[in-house]
C-alpha cells in the first residue's frame, strides 16, 4: 500500500514539475494568463503529492484545500500562511481563466510568482523529506522558474481591466 501511495505521489510531483515547465514556457512566450494558471496547478499538484503520500485523497480543489489544512496546517507541519497562499493562487487562476476583461502582463506574473515562492519552496522541502519520493525533476523545473525571476521575462507594465485602469490582484 505504501508503495502505491508513493507511486501516485510521484505522479503528482511529475505533474507539478510539468506545470512549472509550462509556467516558464508561458512566461517566455508572453502568455501571462496561462502562466498564472500553471503556477497554481504546480502548487496544487505539490499539495496533492503530499496528501497522497500520507494516504489522504481529495477529489475537488476545495477538498484539497480542506485536507491540506487539516493534515498539514493544523498539526503545524506547514505554516498557516501556506494555506492562505494556495487559496490566493487558486483565486488568481480562476480570475485569469474566467474574467477575460482583466488584462495581465509580465509584472503581474512576477508578482504572483513572488507570492507563490514560499509555498512551493515549503512544499518542495516537505517532499524532499518524504522517504521514497524522487524530487530531482521537480527541483530542476523549479530552478528553471527561479532563473526567470532573476532577470528574463519581466517587462514593465501593470494589469488592467480592459478599457479602465485597474490593478489586477
Amino acid at each position: 500500500m505504501a508503495d502505491a501511495r508513493l507511486e501516485l505521489a510521484g505522479w503528482e510531483l511529475s505533474a507539478a514539475a510539468d506545470e512549472l515547465r509550462s509556467f516558464a514556457a508561458n512566461v517566455e512566450a508572453e502568455v501571462p494568463r496561462k502562466a498564472l494558471g500553471s503556477l497554481y496547478y504546480a502548487a496544487f499538484h505539490l499539495v496533492q503529492a503530499m496528501l497522497v503520500s500520507r494516504g489522504v485523497s481529495a477529489h475537488t480543489h476545495n477538498g484539497v484545500q480542506i485536507a491540506f489544512s487539516l493534515h498539514f496546517v493544523k498539526p503545524g507541519t506547514v505554516s498557516k500562511a501556506s494555506a492562505k497562499l494556495l487559496s490566493e493562487l487558486q483565486a488568481v487562476c480562476e480570475r485569469a481563466d474566467y474574467q477575460v476583461d482583466l488584462a495581465y502582463d509580465a509584472s503581474d506574473v512576477q508578482r504572483h510568482l513572488a507570492i507563490a515562492t514560499p509555498l512551493i519552496e515549503e512544499l518542495t522541502r516537505l517532499a524532499e523529506a518524504t522517504p521514497g519520493l524522487g524530487t530531482q525533476p521537480l527541483r530542476k523545473a523549479w530552478s528553471g522558474v527561479l532563473s526567470l525571476r532573476r532577470g528574463t521575462g519581466a517587462r514593465a507594465g501593470g494589469g488592467t481591466r480592459r478599457g479602465k485602469t485597474k490593478r489586477v490582484r
